[in-house]
This record gives C-alpha cells, sequence and structure tokens, in this order.
C-alpha cells in the first residue's frame, strides 16, 4: 500500500512541476514521438542484427543470477564496445556523462578527478565494479573514479540505476555500475595515440597474447597535459593486467589494476582562492576469482585487495603549509552460489570485507564489514518475481538489513514493465566523520544514511530499437552533506533528517542499415536520445551552502548520432545539457569524425565546439573548445 502511495505521489509531483517547465513537456513529447515514429516503422526497417548487440543477446552479469536485459526488474544501460570506442571521449567519465540519469562532476580533463552520482546521489553513494570487484574507498568517493583503464580497453558498462543494496550490500546506495574487460582467445594489438591542445599528448595500447589455453590481456597507458588554465596540469600512468584460465572444473580469473596521477588541483576542494592546490593519487587492486557450474548449481568465490595512497598538498611549492598523506588497505572476501530448481533460482552467501585507513591527517581506523544474503527468482509464465535480504555486520555501528522486491511482467516479445522496491543504507566516510583542514572540518558525530527506494518502468526491445522509461523515487533519513553558511565558514558535513527525491529517466536508440527505407539510412547509423528529471524537496534553511548533495541535476538532456559518409568516413556529434540546482545550466557539443587507412583510423576530435562558459561543480570552470588529433590501430 506504501509503495502505492509513493508512487501517486510522485507522479503528482512530476505533473507539478511539468506545468511549470514547458521544456520539459516539449522534450518528453519528442522523445515519445520519435518512439511512436519508429514502432510504426518497425517492419520495415531491415536492420544488420551484428550491429543490435546492444539489445539482443547480452548478459547481465550479476553476482548470483545471469539474465537478459528483458528479464531485468530494475532499470539498466548496457554499453557495448563499438558506442564506447566511437565516442568523442578520453575517460570513462565522459562516456558515463552521456548516460541520462548519471551525474558527472569533473574537475578537469581526461578524468584527472571526477565525482560520480546516480540519480541526484552524492559521489559517496554510488558502488563501482571493475569485472566485478568492489573499488569501494574508505577514505572518500572523490577516489572512486581512479579507473586504470581506458574506453577503448573495455569490452562493455553495464549500469544499474537503482538502490542494489540487496544484492551488492551497503555501498550500493543509488546505484551500481560495473567496467567489464575479458581477455580474447587470439592475439590482439590496439591502441591509441593522440596530440592535443594544451600541451597535451598520451597513448592507450592493449594487447591480448593467450598462450594454449590460457588467455591473457595488459593494458597500458599514459597522458600528460600542461593544463587549460594555471595549475590544471596532470601527468597519468595506468596498467592492467588480466589472466584467465581453466582448471578444477571450473574458470580462474585474476586481474591487477594499477593508476597514478598526479595534479594541479585549483579550487578542486577548498574555496577558489586557493590555487595552488596539488594532489598525487595511487590506486592499485589485486583480486582473484573462481566460478564453477555443476549439477544445477554455480559457485563463486573472490578475493581481492585494493590499495589507495594519496599526497594533499595546499601550496604545491611548500608542503610545510599544509599536507596531507592517506593510506587505505581494503581487503575482501566473497563467495556465493545460486542453485536452480523447478521452483526457481536461489541465491545465497556471504562477504567479508576489512577497511583500513592511516593518515596524518584522519588518523588511523580500521572497520570490519560482513554480510549474508539470500534471494530467489521465480518465473511463472510471463511473471517474474525476485524477493531478497542482505544483511550488514558493522563493526562501528549496528546491524543493518536491506529488504527487498523486484517484479517484471513481459507484454509481449518486445515490451516489458517492471517495478522494484528496497532499502538501502550508507556509513560515513572517514573524510566525513575526521577531516581537519583550514576550509574543511569533519563532525565524528555524523549517523549513517538509510533510504526507501521505488521504481516503476516500461523497457521495449525489438530488431534495432530500445526504449526505456520510468519513474522512481528515494526517501532518505540522515542524508550526509557538507554545508556552510557563508563563504567564512568552513564546510563541514551535518544529517539532513529527511531529503526526498522524485525523478523520471527517458531514454530511445535506435540503429539503422544501409537498406532501411529510412531515407538517411546510408549516412545515419545510430541514434540515442536520453532525458532525466528530478525533483528534490528537503527541509534547510535558507541560509545554508550546499557543497554535493543537495546540488543535484533538475534536468539533463543527452543525445548521441553516429554518421557515416561512404566507407571511410564516421562521424560521431553528442550533445548534453545539464541544469544543476544551484549553478547556471549549459550546454557542450562535442564531435569526433574518423577517416579509416589500411593501419587503422585517423581521427579528430573538438570538444565543447560552441565554447561555452560552464561547471560542473561550484568551483572548478571547464575548458572551452579544444581540439584533439589521433590514431587508433589493431592488429591480429
Amino acid at each position: 500500500m506504501y509503495l502505492l502511495t509513493s508512487f501517486c505521489n510522485t507522479s503528482s509531483v512530476i505533473q507539478s512541476v511539468m506545468r511549470q517547465n514547458a521544456s520539459v513537456i516539449m522534450t518528453i513529447g519528442m522523445v515519445l514521438g520519435v518512439f511512436q515514429l519508429a514502432q510504426s516503422q518497425a517492419d520495415t526497417f531491415s536492420l544488420d542484427e551484428s550491429k543490435m548487440h546492444f539489445l539482443e543477446g547480452i548478459t547481465i552479469s550479476e553476482q548470483r543470477f545471469d539474465s537478459g536485459l528483458r528479464q531485468l526488474s530494475r532499470s539498466a544501460v548496457l554499453l557495448p564496445k563499438k558506442d564506447l570506442v566511437e565516442l568523442p571521449v578520453q575517460s570513462v567519465h565522459q562516456v558515463l556523462s552521456l548516460q541520462p540519469g548519471i551525474d558527472i562532476r569533473q574537475r578537469g580533463v581526461h578524468g584527472v578527478q571526477a565525482d560520480l552520482g546516480i540519480r541526484g546521489s552524492s559521489f559517496d553513494q554510488t558502488l563501482l565494479l571493475l569485472n566485478g570487484i568492489k573499488m569501494t574507498d574508505p577514505q572518500t568517493g572523490h577516489h572512486l573514479m581512479n579507473i586504470p583503464i581506458s574506453p577503448i580497453g573495455l569490452d562493455r558498462i553495464e549500469i544499474f540505476k537503482s538502490s542494489a543494496a540487496r544484492h551488492y550490500g551497503t555501498n550500493a546506495f543509488a546505484g551500481v555500475i560495473n567496467l567489464i574487460t575479458t581477455p580474447a582467445d587470439e592475439f590482439n594489438l590496439r591502441g591509441d595515440i593522440y596530440g592535443a591542445d594544451f600541451n597535451s599528448f598520451g597513448t592507450d595500447v592493449i594487447v591480448d597474447l593467450p598462450i594454449k589455453e590460457y588467455r591473457q590481456q595488459v593494458s597500458l597507458g599514459y597522458h600528460q597535459s600542461d593544463g587549460y588554465r594555471y595549475n590544471s596540469d596532470y601527468i597519468i600512468g595506468q596498467g592492467t593486467y588480466l589472466g584467465q584460465w581453466r582448471a578444477w572444473g571450473g574458470q580462474f580469473d585474476v586481474q591487477l589494476a594499477y593508476s597514478d596521477r598526479s595534479f594541479g588541483a585549483n579550487g578542486f576542494y577548498a574555496s577558489e582562492q586557493f590555487t595552488d592546490q596539488w594532489e598525487r593519487v595511487q590506486t592499485g587492486l589485486a583480486s582473484i576469482t573462481y566460478q564453477v557450474s555443476k549439477n544445477r548449481q554455480r559457485h563463486r568465490a573472490a578475493a581481492y585487495q585494493r590499495y589507495g595512497w594519496d599526497n594533499y598538498l595546499l601550496v604545491r611549492s611548500d608542503p610545510s603549509i599544509f599536507e596531507n598523506i592517506h593510506q587505505t588497505q581494503v581487503t575482501g572476501l566473497e563467495y556465493n552460489v545460486t542453485l536452480t530448481s523447478e521452483w526457481g533460482e536461489t541465491g545465497v552467501g556471504s562477504e567479508i570485507r576489512n577497511e583500513y585507513i592511516n593518515s596524518t591527517n584522519l588518523g588511523e581506523h580500521n572497520r570490519v564489514i560482513a554480510g549474508v544474503f539470500l534471494e530467489h527468482r521465480y518465473q511463472w509464465r510471463q511473471l517474474g518475481v525476485s524477493p531478497g535480504v542482505y544483511m550488514n555486520y558493522f563493526s562501528d555501528a549496528d546491524v543493518q538489513w536491506y529488504p527487498g522486491l523486484e517484479l517484471h511482467f513481459e507484454l509481449n516479445e518486445s515490451k516489458t514493465i517492471y517495478a522494484n522496491t528496497s532499502r538501502s543504507f550508507r556509513l560515513p566516510t572517514y573524510t566525513d566523520l575526521f577531516y581537519i583542514g583550514p576550509t574543511n572540518i569533519g563532525n565524528p558525530d555524523l549517523n549513517p544514511e538509510s533510504a526507501w527506494n521505488y521504481e516503476i518502468g516500461l523497457r521495449h526491445l525489438s530488431q534495432g530499437h530500445a526504449f526505456e522509461v520510468n519513474i522512481w523515487r528515494r526517501n532518505t533519513n540522515n542524508l550526509i552533506d557538507w554545508v556552510r553558511v557563508d563563504d567564512n565558514e568552513p564546510w563541514q558535513p551535518v544529517n539532513f533528517i529527511n531529503v526526498n527525491m522524485t525523478g523520471t529517466d527517458v531514454m530511445y536508440k535506435i540503429s539503422f542499415d544501409s537498406s532501411n527505407d529510412f531515407i538517411f539510412s546510408n549516412i545515419v547509423k545510430q541514434l540515442q536520445v536520453g532525458y532525466s528529471f528530478i525533483h528534490a524537496e528537503f527541509d534547510v534553511s535558507d541560509g545554508f551552502l550546499s557543497r554535493y548533495a543537495l546540488n543535484n541535476l533538475r534536468h539533463q538532456i543527452n543525445s548521441t548520432i553516429q554518421l557515416s559518409y561512404g566507407k571511410r568516413f564516421q562521424h560521431t556529434i553528442s550533445v548534453r545539457y545539464a541544469d544543476r540546482v544551484s549553478i547556471e545550466d549549459f550546454t557542450v557539443l562535442d564531435t569526433r569524425l574518423f577517416y579509416t587507412i589500411n593501419a587503422g583510423r585517423l581521427y579528430l576530435e573538438i570538444n565543447n565546439i560552441l565554447n561555452a562558459v560552464y561547471r560542473e561543480t561550484d568551483l572548478v570552470p571547464m575548458p572551452g573548445r579544444w581540439a584533439k588529433v589521433g590514431f587508433q590501430f589493431a592488429m591480429k
């Protein structure tokens, strides 16, 4: 009954806001209109199925249950390798920024540092996975996106835009993003080398080196720039190793990853007056996973360790003024089993994780997090039902339970409606609790966050078409945000008792083949349009300035079109519009033009073609128009 009441309230809130925003109505109307037009011509189009792999045949890699996109009972986005290579982006951060409902607040270019949020969440409320391994950082979510691989090294990205706490535990407060790489069965060498404005240059190289049945992949990258303004230079080095082999009736996967980035942090954390900040962050990950299927059972065990090292200077030329050095170690073990019977699939398992930090500023702390879970999935004709619960034990907090229920109903072969509800929870980071600095002061009296999440949506998948629309709501208690009264006060985190967010996501994607009757099908190969809207309700004094959590996007429009001019020229254009609560809205237009030659592809990329003046955070202006020339190659 509460779920029904919540969605009724959601609908009324959206209608009220949309009456005041004609642009919202026009945007949704255009998207739905395109969808109806495509539907009416669906029988006419004869699409190339090899280009439709974003719709069919991809298995979602969740911890316990594998399923197709059609059977998922929550909002999800799949980004295949083809799209990742074509987009006019330099980093995974920029790829994600083109997806509706994903909030990427970049500080500078090339993913030097960026905060990740889903549906109005803060950067500490999203879980990032690398091949299913958690990239949790107990120091701060600012370092969550220190990803040691470029877009050309990824096979796909899976995005789940609703709470997944009952699947993954405490850190999946608002959603989960899984970055997936896979070594190939045969030798393969590919790479990207470029030069750009601001004296920027870099390269990424990925090589697959199988030895009989042992598959392995090595990825290396180096990027450097003088920066687009004072003290915005950076150097990024990164590398990964993947190994995969079969033994004991199952499959072992090993991954080693490392990222080292140093950068001028002009205005990153303190006020704009602090222009000489500098930081170096090192991130390492080692993991081994074993999976085996036998007698209608599937077992998965994983062990991993994530290492973090962070050196921060308030004035890069004089460490004696103010310096922080943080070291973190996260060690985890996971085990789960899936049992298949005539009654469906049952998943059970456990995890234990130790989070340790030794910091010149935050002190030395250690916490143990343990969890056990149980869930079941049953499919009866077109109806799918999946209840579950996750129990987390914390050495420095109370035991927490995350119950949840997911439903989906397949209306026909192409359309599915889904609904879900779940509870989520998050502990404060060590920075939230203990940080002491000239402009930021932690709060050791913070309470953990908790929320109830609700979502209902419609998904349409057919040959060459993908459409999804949903309405969601998140009722959060004790939301943590950094606030201050005026510019003379330091930022300090506090708990807000009730913060409720309501929103909707709309996405439409279509691909064309040259045999289509569509008049421009020889040129237009793929089109994606997305829209996201968020309405936040909270009781905060007008005197408070919010730094992160209450500075969400209200309206977000993303569109990408892929074009082809003959056999040699491919062209991708992307545009994104963002209207944030307390920052001026902006529109950014990017483009990448490829020219194919025998050895690979030359490309010209121009970011921010319109030379827009904009910010994605309240302190750091982003660059104006800038260009990049590069070459992508592949050898087998």
